[in-house]
């Protein structure tokens, strides 16, 4: 394939191709794109910056992020400024991200159209910096975004540590479609638990002052819908969120924490049956029938399902060689856990909470329902076929030795 050809489909990328097809030309044409972005071609070096994100990847296109910085000398309009921090972010160079913001923005003119989503990196990469423009009077009601909005009202909370003297926290764990919501709740049946339900942004990252009884509860309607949770706030020794992806941002998260504070169930599940639920759900989406996907975004299909499921599985490698909060984690494999009643019970073993009879039967109920529903599946070839050329069965395999 000539250069021209490959600048075509690098310039159509984002509208034109899947994920799937995006990455396969990507790997095909490994020596040429890699030869058009050394060559330091302003359009060049623009073009596969933003393909690279399209694919997601994130530290590849960091790097390019930083050649179009240096080569202009740091001069890039604001609106691609933007992406590269949020690249910076999500490939987890966070002092990289902190250090663009306070360099490049903090005497820029914000503009009403790009406000929203510079505070949003902004409040995700930094509260102090953040707390420096709410200082020059920059206020939340003036963003039409809920995100900003959420994050001022985070940075309110009384954060004396008397607050959260007899609290732990706990979060529930896993890729999408692995039985994260089934599990949450069956931990918020012990009485001394108080979980939230995808309360917070995967990408956002967590702290102690989110998970305080006036934030947890403080959004419209939120206290009513959850008000058996509310109740039993106080009483309760572990609070936390159930968050599908919640290793998205285990960068950000385990910096607010210390091993003896925090609990972690993480879930795997059969990729084949994780891939086959993104696709249907996928296709539901397609149809209005269900919100499995914002407007305008690739579908959430198999392709997606074993993009999230190798991040995470990255993530936990690089949390077991740290080793940092290695008894903060417990691995469970999904369909072993309703098995038999004992295998849901071992976990508040593992949590240091005496089993009441509410739980016991709830643990009862659980394991039925499951074997009413049987544990094969039908997954389409065309859901074999891509997770068997997308998915990382090595490191799968790497990281759920460690799993009960």
């Amino acid at each position: 394939m000539q250069d021209s050809d490959i600048l075509n489909v690098l310039i159509s990328s984002t509208e034109e191709y899947r994920n799937e097809d995006l990455e396969k030309f990507y790997l095909n044409n490994f020596d040429h794109i890699n030869k058009l972005i050394e060559e330091d071609d302003p359009k060049l070096l623009n073009i596969s910056a933003d393909f690279l994100m399209s694919i997601k990847s994130f530290k590849k296109a960091s790097y390019v992020w930083r050649k179009i910085y240096n080569n202009t000398g740091g001069r890039i309009k604001q609106y691609r400024l933007v992406k590269m921090i949020r690249c910076l972010y999500y490939s987890g160079d966070i002092a990289a991200a902190r250090f663009i913001i306070r360099e490049k923005l903090s005497d820029e003119l914000i503009t009403d159209k790009n406000k929203a989503v510079l505070f949003s990196v902004m409040a995700e990469s930094g509260d102090d910096y953040y707390l420096t423009f709410l200082g020059k009077g920059i206020q939340a009601e003036d963003l039409d975004d809920p995100f900003f909005k959420e994050r001022s009202a985070l940075l309110c909370v009384d954060q004396r540590p008397e607050v959260f003297l007899e609290k732990k926290f706990i979060f529930v764990s896993g890729t999408p479609r692995s039985g994260t919501t089934s599990l949450g709740a069956f931990l918020n049946t012990h009485n001394k638990i108080c979980m939230a339900t995808e309360r917070y942004g995967p990408g956002n990252g967590y702290s102690k002052s989110m998970l305080s009884r006036d934030i947890i509860f403080h959004e419209e309607g939120y206290k009513e819908k959850y008000n058996n949770l509310y109740n039993k706030y106080n009483s309760s020794i572990y609070i936390g969120d159930k968050r599908p992806n919640f290793l998205m941002s285990w960068g950000l998260t385990k910096n607010n924490f210390e091993p003896s504070d925090i609990k972690v169930i993480h879930l795997f599940r059969n990729p084949y049956f994780v891939a086959e639920s993104y696709f249907k759900r996928a296709k539901k989406n397609a149809v209005g029938e269900d919100a499995w996907s914002s407007k305008n975004i690739t579908p959430r299909d198999q392709f997606v399902a074993c993009w999230d499921y190798n991040i995470n599985n990255k993530t936990i490698r690089e949390l077991m060689t740290d080793g940092k909060f290695s008894e903060s984690f417990l691995y469970v494999i999904s369909e072993n856990l309703y098995s038999k009643e004992s295998n849901l019970l071992d976990i508040f073993d593992y949590l240091g909470l005496a089993i009441n009879d509410e739980v016991r039967m709830e643990a009862k109920r659980q394991v039925e329902k499951s074997k009413m529903l049987g544990g094969d599946r039908d997954i389409s070839n065309e859901t074999i076929d891509l997770v068997d050329k997308h998915f990382d069965f090595n490191l799968f395999h790497q990281v759920k030795r460690y799993s009960i």
